[in-house]
């Protein structure tokens, strides 16, 4: 009997998602650190799905014009300060979940919020097949 283990090939990166709300634009914020993207919209969903557009794109482009090195360009550092302050909280109040595309927020989010998201779960969501 073979007890070998069966790996899933490379693992892809979680991508962190700072969502926040702006009120001088009046737009929900969704921000992937890892890409420097942002998805904005009426919701903190509408953003998600704005953000996930924008990615699919970027990374459409990088395949199509064979140069890798444009995918992954980090947010400026206060951006993952603000994301890691946002987690930290989010740990000890208990309330960390992954982000769910296309769900309705159940309440108003006043503070930002952090997700990390699995690359291929975010990628298999929003980008058409």
């Amino acid at each position: 009997m073979n007890t070998a283990k069966k790996t899933a090939g490379p693992s892809l990166p979680k991508i962190r998602i700072l969502q926040f709300f702006d009120p001088e634009e009046d737009v929900h914020v969704a921000h992937a650190l890892e890409f420097d993207l942002v998805g904005t919209g009426k919701s903190f969903d509408d953003a998600a799905e704005s953000l996930a557009e924008a990615i699919c794109e970027q990374l459409a482009f990088a395949v199509k014009h064979n140069c890798p090195d444009v995918i992954l360009h980090p947010a400026p550092k206060e951006f993952f300060d603000r994301w890691e302050r946002a987690h930290s909280q989010e740990l000890l109040a208990e309330v960390s979940r992954p982000l769910h595309i296309g769900r309705k927020p159940r309440t108003p989010i006043a503070a930002d919020r952090a997700r990390e998201t699995p690359l291929r779960r975010f990628a298999m969501a929003a980008c058409p097949a």
